[in-house]
């Protein structure tokens, strides 16, 4: 069995991408029964996916509260719905403050605090109006698959059947799965030993060929990651991040076919394996 690179190797190379991070605030999905409901992105940091629901669809409040200073302070609620809080001077919604000129909100946690540019004075009492949205429990209102980008309804849990949810995460860096890597090592390898010359075999530990298969694997990779990319919904920035991977992939298969050149009788074929419904673009 051949080891030209390895699985580790790979991950040290894709540690040093940053651009597929993001983080994502309050997407909405059903859940029902116990089937999967797939998120817009896959690949996610584990243990920073909040799935939030809705018990009332009615704003909650008036809530009284007087604000000092530019402190941050409660509501009484877990989470605010984005763009649902308002803020007025008296308990009718009247008489508004304006966001982000007189006030600031934090939705993640729906907490409010005045600004000192704005027109609420230091010490004013206001009160408030929001879309609360309660945080559920993780493995028993519902279930996460980080590496999927799944999420489930246990029917142990306080969910009711079906239920609209509010998840908030965050993505990976180029995040690829073990098994995506492992194919792509075992592509890699198999394509050069196939084409190695008659003085090499899977056995050689030459440098160049083993930086020249490592190199290919992280095209197969990126073009996989694009490919992915693109094949998920809702996701507006995944066109801009597709082209990116895609860019990657042909930069790595450049310096895959430099590093390997002197150790092929026949050329490696394109990385790029799968067509897209997206023009070709000229790079």
């Amino acid at each position: 069995m051949s080891s030209f690179t390895t699985l580790t190797i790979l991950r040290n190379h894709l540690q040093a991408f940053d651009f597929d991070a993001i983080e994502v605030k309050f997407t909405p999905i059903v859940l029902q029964g116990i089937d999967e409901a797939q998120l817009p992105h896959n690949g996610l940091v584990d243990g920073s996916v909040n799935v939030y629901t809705m018990h009332e669809n009615v704003p909650a409040g008036p809530v009284a509260l007087t604000l000092n200073g530019e402190t941050w302070l409660g509501t009484g609620f877990q989470a605010a719905l984005p763009s649902s809080t308002v803020v007025a001077a008296d308990d009718l919604p009247v008489d508004r403050y304006i966001e982000g000129l007189d006030y600031a909100v934090n939705d993640d946690s729906a907490e409010l605090k005045r600004l000192a540019s704005g027109s609420i004075s230091d010490g004013g009492s206001v009160h408030a109006w929001l879309m609360a949205l309660t945080k559920t429990v993780a493995d028993i209102d519902y279930e996460i698959d980080s590496d999927k980008g799944t999420v489930k309804r246990l029917p142990t849990g306080s969910l009711p059947d079906p239920v609209r949810v509010y998840v908030s995460y965050q993505t990976s860096p180029a995040r690829a799965s073990e098994s995506l890597l492992t194919q792509a090592i075992d592509d890699a390898e198999g394509t050069v030993i196939a084409r190695l010359k008659p003085e090499f075999d899977e056995t050689s530990t030459d440098h160049g060929l083993e930086q020249g298969v490592t190199e290919l694997a992280l095209a197969y990779v990126c073009d996989d990651l694009a490919g992915g990319v693109l094949a998920r919904h809702g996701d507006s920035t995944s066109d801009k991040r597709a082209h990116r991977f895609m860019d990657l992939a042909r930069r790595y298969e450049e310096r895959a076919l430099h590093s390997l050149t002197p150790f092929l009788r026949i050329p490696i074929p394109s990385v790029s394996r799968r067509q897209t419904n997206t023009p070709a673009t000229t790079w």
